[in-house]
């Protein structure tokens, strides 16, 4: 039985062979390794019916095209091929056809038990190049390396920098690639059998980090091959990978930490050995996954055009946070201003469905709520309106299985200045009431930088109530009359003026 490493079989029927038995032995069902230096699976593609005219089950009636076709290819180890060379008796060709046949069903029952797999990576440090290659989708991310000069033969760390190249290329691939497997979590883990295609995020340690003193890619043998390791449900979950295909200096070094300390690495690979404590997976891919915080962070940074943005925001800080003074008193129902100083200013985002919104309705329904709910002393208010960036956040929390948490829509925002802290419950309740559009209401905190970006920096402020008073504040001294004649005519205000300069410095 030939071993293949000529051109006898294609390239893209060898690939399609390892696909379909998933990179397995047929017989034995261990993992195979490609080697640096193929593309595609060569010492493992053997023949059932033999190439050479005096081989094991030979027939020479069959022609050299359906020798080399995919029906009369099998996937083995090499202790599998001695087998079945040396006990042709034995290995019939009736016995291999029925290996093939049972070991691609199971092969192909584990992937359709999976589920669409992609990654957004804030980090791609390691990828098996020459087996993700034979996986759906693999074939783009063998393209980028030929585009940018991966020598193949050779490992990541000895492309230099071309390396660094590759990873910014194959970065938005892996957030599309059409490839299936199955999360490894606590419903799924009895269920892992060697085979399965699993997808894995967790905080895991590194073992035997390829980042220690002395260590040598090109030297890397897999018995000494470094690990990611983690608990769940009981079990040691072990990934091993071959350190050849660490993808930059950066990989090496953040492994060396992981060390010490947790790290979340998020990836694919296969399940290669399962015991009543552990599950030993071989890995494909994998890297730091792409946060909450950090796709946060990336679209303010889009979004804003100061480059004055803050150097960090959290998620948590978009999530509505009820005033102290509203939590008080929704949980007691009765709403006290005794514990409030009437002079407590404070300033409020209040947040609406922008999608069913028309023009100018935001304001025209807050406003006579503001009047309603404010003791006329104390109303000197200045009020910006605009759209919020959480569309942005939408697509992110959707992304990230987030979606209940950010309701696919857009948020407008009317922030308020110098608004009583007494008041605020009475203007929650009534907003509730009069507006259909209202979400929540938020009690705008100066420190947090997500609040800094939203309400204090990109939203300038376009009217003034003082009193019974509507102040109309005009963007670079435009006056537009109708504006104004718009809103007196609406009655809600003794009067409509615009706004002089001078007023507007100090309410700024």
């Amino acid at each position: 039985m030939s071993d293949n490493r000529g051109n006898e079989v294609k390239e893209s029927v060898r690939r399609v062979l390892w696909r379909q038995s998933n990179g397995m032995c047929a017989i034995c069902k261990a993992e195979l390794s490609t080697g640096i230096g193929y593309r595609a699976p060569g010492p493992n593609v053997a023949h059932i019916v033999a190439l050479g005219q005096f081989g094991p089950r030979s027939d020479n009636s069959l022609s050299e095209g359906d020798k080399n076709a995919l029906a009369n290819l099998i996937l083995l180890c090499p202790n599998c091929h001695d087998k079945v060379d040396k006990s042709p008796d034995h290995f019939t060709r009736t016995t291999l056809s029925a290996y093939k046949v049972s070991h691609e069903n199971w092969a192909s029952t584990l992937r359709a038990a999976g589920q669409a797999w992609n990654a957004r990576f804030q980090t791609v440090d390691f990828v098996n190049l020459p087996r993700i290659l034979a996986l759906p989708g693999g074939e783009a991310i063998w393209e980028v390396a030929k585009d940018v000069g991966i020598d193949d033969e050779r490992s990541f760390f000895e492309n230099g920098a071309r390396s660094g190249l590759f990873v910014a290329r194959v970065q938005p691939i892996f957030e599309t690639l059409n490839t299936r497997a199955i999360p490894l979590n606590a419903e799924t883990v009895e269920t892992m059998v060697p085979g399965c295609l699993v997808s894995f995020e967790a905080n895991m340690r590194s073992s035997s980090s390829p980042g220690s003193a002395g260590f040598s890619p090109s030297k890397a043998g897999r018995a000494t091959y470094p690990s990611l390791r983690f608990a769940l449900d009981r079990k040691l979950v072990s990934i091993r990978f071959d350190p050849r295909w660490l993808t930059t200096n950066t990989a090496f070094a953040d492994l060396s930490m992981a060390e010490e300390e947790d790290t979340v690495y998020t990836g694919i690979g296969t399940v290669v050995g399962v015991t009543d404590g552990s599950i030993r997976l071989s890995a494909l891919v994998f890297g730091k996954p792409m946060t909450d915080e950090v796709t946060l962070f990336d679209n303010l940074l889009l979004e804003s055009h100061s480059k004055n943005v803050p150097r960090s925001a959290r998620v948590d800080d978009f999530a509505f946070r009820p005033p102290k003074w509203l939590a008080d008193s929704t949980s007691t129902g009765i709403i006290s201003f005794n514990e409030v100083p009437e002079d407590q200013k404070t300033t409020v985002a209040l947040r609406f469905n922008e999608d069913a919104v028309l023009p100018d309705q935001i304001e025209r329904m807050s406003f006579p709520t503001l009047l309603r709910t404010t003791r006329e002393i104390n109303r000197n208010l200045s009020v910006s309106i605009g759209s919020e960036l959480l569309f942005t956040l939408n697509q992110a929390g959707i992304r990230r299985g987030r979606a209940d948490r950010y309701p696919s829509m857009n948020v407008a925002a009317l922030v308020v200045s110098d608004f009583p802290v007494a008041d605020i419950p009475i203007l929650h309740a009534a907003m509730r009431i009069h507006a259909p559009i209202y979400l929540e209401l938020v009690e705008v905190d100066p420190t947090l930088p997500s609040d800094q970006i939203l309400y204090l920096r990109n939203m300038t402020p376009r009217y003034r109530i003082a009193g019974s008073r509507l102040f109309l504040i005009s963007p670079s001294h435009h006056r537009d009359d109708e504006w104004i004649e718009e809103w007196r005519a609406t009655k809600i205000f003794n009067s409509v003026d615009w706004d002089e300069p001078s007023n507007q410095e100090e309410t700024g």
